[in-house]
């Protein structure tokens, strides 16, 4: 079960590192950053129903919701790490979906994040598979 609580920490502590770097302020560095950071602030687009966004406001709504996935995810493993402590093969079985699931997220990263959340996706996905193996 150690390695299960691992990965949900490693979950809750991505959160953390994503509402930091979510929290900073976009500092372009040419000319063409500024223009697109520009665009992403000022440009309003209709998204329907009568509704317009901006693409930051798009990007900011689905950061946030990120970091929420994560912190759910983490502070989820835990209770059940805590709640199914008689019950192994039942955690043993719910890593797996974990591991699975990171798996995936652990691909989509390699393919359109940076280096920081995939290593984030990895750990966790690491520390799930683990646990799969190690509960008896």
């Amino acid at each position: 079960m150690l390695y299960f609580k691992i990965g949900s920490y490693i979950l809750i502590l991505t959160c953390f590192l994503h509402l930091f770097g979510h929290f900073q302020k976009a500092v372009p560095e040419n000319e063409t950053e500024e223009q697109l950071l520009s665009l992403m602030i000022n440009y309003k687009m209709d998204v329907g129903f009568g509704q317009t966004l901006t693409m930051m406001e798009l990007q900011k709504g689905f950061s946030l919701c990120f970091s929420l996935l994560f912190l759910w995810s983490g502070v989820l493993g835990l209770f059940l790490s805590h709640q199914l402590s008689s019950q192994p093969m039942l955690l043993k079985r719910i890593s797996k979906l974990y591991a699975s699931a990171l798996l995936i997220g652990t691909v989509i990263s390699m393919m359109y994040f940076f280096l920081a959340p995939t290593l984030c996706f990895a750990l966790a996905l690491i520390s799930f598979s683990i646990a799969s193996i190690r509960i008896q």
